[in-house]
């Protein structure tokens, strides 16, 4: 992240890199109060196998919202 900030002339200290599980961020996101006028959430597969599809649909959900909830209004 931080190198195509530089590639495209973006400032460094305007951007934040994370790496943690995006459930946590996100609810300890909500529980600051912090929020953003524009997310892209954009979850890996969670289903290998059809059996999981049901599974896997409720944390889609569960994400987009706790994404929602940290939008900004009119974000």
């Amino acid at each position: 992240a931080k190198r195509n900030w530089l590639l495209n002339k973006l400032p460094e200290a305007a951007h934040t890199a994370v790496s943690i599980d995006a459930f946590e961020f996100l609810d300890a996101a909500y529980s600051h109060k912090e929020n953003w006028d524009l997310m892209v959430i954009d979850p890996p597969s969670f289903a290998s196998a059809e059996k999981q599809v049901p599974q896997a649909k409720a944390s889609y959900q569960r994400l987009f919202e706790a994404g929602l909830k940290c939008l900004a209004k009119n974000g």
